[in-house]
C-alpha cells in the first residue's frame, strides 16, 4: 500500500472515531427560531422558501420541517397571512403520521393524520386571524390539544388516541405568500432539553387535621433520590441524546404519495416530448436531430425518479453524488445547442422530481416560445440549409475559382465553411441553398463538366429522417 493511500485511510479512520466519540445533543429541549439565519440551519427545506430581514417568506407549494422527538409541546407560531393565504402547522411529525392545524383567516381546524386516515378532531370559524400578524400557540400535553390565537382561546380538545412524539413542520399547499416572524417550541415534562426544562414547583405540603384522614392521592408519597417534592414520572422520561450518526441518516418524513410518485412520472414523459418535438423542428445542429432527440425521454424521466426518491434523506442525496462521482460519460457534445436542450431537460426533471408541476410546465412553455421566435426570427441569409462537399483530385483538379461560380449560378446563397489543397487535391466544404430541387441535379452536373473525377456530397443539415 502506498503512502498517500496509508495517509487517506489513516485520516478518515481517525475522523470517524471523533466523530462517533463526540456525539452531537439534540435540541429535543425546545428552540427558538428568529430566522436570523438566512440559511435555515436545522431546518429541512422544500418548495420555494426565503428569509428575508428575519422574516421567513413561503409560496406555495413549499414546507420547512424541524426534526425532533417531542411528545409534549408549547409551539407558538407568528404569521400573517392575507384572505387567500393559509397555512398548515404540523406537529408530532413522523414518517406516515402527524397532528395539522390548518389556520385560514375566516377559519381554523385540527385533524390528525396518519396513513390510513385523516380525522378532523375540531374546527370552528371564529380564529380570530387579523390580516396583520398573528400568534398562533398549540399546547398538547400528550392527552389534550389547546389552541390559542391572539391570546384568545379557542378550543381544548381531548384527544383519545395520541400520536408518538415527533418533529414540526411548517406547510404551505397551497394559496398565496405567508410569512412568519418567530417560531418557539417549548417541551413540557418528558422532554428533556436546555431551552424547555424547568424544575417542578415543590408540592404543597398539606397538615392533616386531628381525627381525619388525608385524601386519596394526597398522602405523603416518598420523594425520589435528588428530587424535592415531585415523584418521578419513569413513562414520562424520554431519552434523547442521539449519535452523530442517527441524527445524520435520519430520513425525513416522506410526503410522496405513490399516486403523486405516478404523476409526476407521466407528466416527465410528456414534456419530454414536447420538447424533443421542438428540438427535431426548429433546431440548428447538424447532426441527425431525431436520433438525438430520443435521448430526452430517458434523461427527465430518470432525473424525476432520482429526485423523488433522495430528497427525503441526506444520505441518500450524498450517497447520489458519490455514485455519479465514478461514472464518465464518453460521448462527446458535438454543438452547444446539444448541450442548452440537456441541460433544459435535466431541470424539468428536477422540477417535477421536487412536485414543482405549475413551475415546470410555465418553463416549458416559455422554452417552447423563446425557441419557436429564434426560429422565426433567425437571419437565413446565415441558415443555408444543405452542406456541400466538394473533392478534386489529380490529373484533372480544378480550382475554387470554378467550383464558386458554377455555385454561384445554381444556388440562391452560398457561404464557404473549409478549403484545403495541395499539389494533388482540393477539397472544399459549403454551407448552400436551392430554391428548387431540380437545382441539385443542375448543380450536380455542372461540378461533374468540370472533372470527371469530382467528388461531390450534399447533406441535409436537418438530419437524415
Amino acid at each position: 500500500m502506498s503512502g498517500n493511500r496509508v495517509c487517506r485511510v489513516g485520516v478518515l479512520v481517525l475522523m470517524g472515531v471523533l466523530l462517533t466519540a463526540s456525539p452531537v445533543r439534540a435540541d429535543d429541549g425546545g428552540f427558538a427560531e428568529t430566522f436570523d439565519d438566512t440559511g435555515l440551519a436545522g431546518w429541512e427545506q422544500q418548495g420555494d422558501t426565503i428569509v428575508e430581514a428575519g422574516i421567513l417568506k413561503m409560496s406555495p407549494p413549499s414546507m420547512v420541517t424541524r426534526p425532533g422527538t417531542w411528545s409534549g409541546i408549547s409551539l407558538t407560531v407568528e404569521l400573517r397571512l392575507d384572505a387567500e393565504g393559509f397555512a398548515v402547522i404540523d406537529y408530532m411529525v413522523t414518517e406516515g403520521q402527524h397532528y395539522s392545524l390548518t389556520v385560514l383567516s375566516e377559519q381554523v381546524f385540527l385533524e390528525q393524520v396518519t396513513e390510513d386516515d385523516q380525522v378532523r378532531l375540531w374546527e370552528t370559524t371564529d380564529s380570530t386571524v387579523t390580516d396583520d400578524w398573528s400568534t398562533v400557540t398549540i399546547g398538547f400535553d400528550g392527552t389534550d390539544h389547546t389552541v390559542t390565537i391572539n391570546d384568545s382561546l379557542l378550543a381544548t380538545v381531548a384527544d383519545s388516541n395520541p400520536l408518538a412524539a415527533g418533529g414540526v413542520r411548517l406547510h404551505i399547499p397551497a394559496g398565496s405568500l405567508v410569512e412568519f416572524d418567530e417560531v418557539t417550541l417549548v417541551a413540557q415534562s418528558g422532554d428533556a432539553g436546555e431551552l424547555g426544562e424547568t424544575a417542578p414547583e415543590p408540592a404543597e405540603e398539606m397538615t392533616p387535621i386531628p381525627g381525619e384522614e388525608m385524601p386519596p392521592g394526597e398522602q405523603d408519597t416518598p420523594p425520589v433520590e435528588g428530587q424535592t417534592g415531585a415523584v418521578a414520572d419513569p413513562a414520562s422520561e424520554t431519552t434523547t441524546d442521539t449519535g452523530f450518526f442517527s441524527d445524520f441518516f435520519a430520513t425525513q418524513p416522506n410526503n410522496v404519495e405513490l399516486r403523486t410518485f405516478a404523476v409526476n412520472l407521466g407528466l416527465a414523459a410528456i414534456v419530454a416530448y414536447i420538447l424533443s418535438l421542438a428540438y427535431i423542428h426548429w433546431g440548428a445542429s447538424l447532426s441527425n436531430r431525431r436520433v438525438f432527440a430520443a435521448n430526452f425521454m430517458l434523461l427527465t424521466l430518470t432525473t424525476t425518479s432520482i429526485i423523488l426518491v433522495v430528497r427525503s434523506s441526506v444520505a441518500l442525496s450524498l450517497g447520489l453524488v458519490g455514485a455519479l462521482s465514478i461514472v464518465r460519460f464518453r460521448a462527446a457534445i458535438k454543438e452547444p445547442e446539444e448541450l442548452a436542450y440537456l441541460f433544459l431537460a435535466i431541470g424539468l426533471g428536477i422540477g417535477l422530481g421536487d412536485n414543482q408541476r405549475l413551475v415546470v410546465l410555465l418553463t416549458l412553455v416559455v422554452a417552447i416560445v423563446v425557441i419557436g421566435l429564434m426560429k422565426l426570427f433567425r437571419n437565413p441569409t446565415a441558415d443555408p440549409n444543405l452542406h456541400l462537399a466538394v473533392a478534386s483530385n489529380a490529373p484533372n483538379k480544378v480550382g475554387l475559382e470554378d467550383i464558386t461560380n458554377v455555385l454561384d449560378q445554381h444556388c440562391s446563397q452560398v457561404k464557404l465553411l473549409r478549403f484545403d489543397e495541395d499539389p494533388d487535391t482540393l477539397e472544399t466544404s459549403f454551407l448552400v441553398e436551392f430554391k428548387r430541387v431540380s437545382d441539385v441535379g443542375q448543380t450536380n452536373a455542372a461540378l461533374q463538366a468540370l472533372s470527371p473525377g469530382m467528388q461531390v456530397t450534399l447533406l441535409d443539415n436537418r438530419g437524415i429522417w
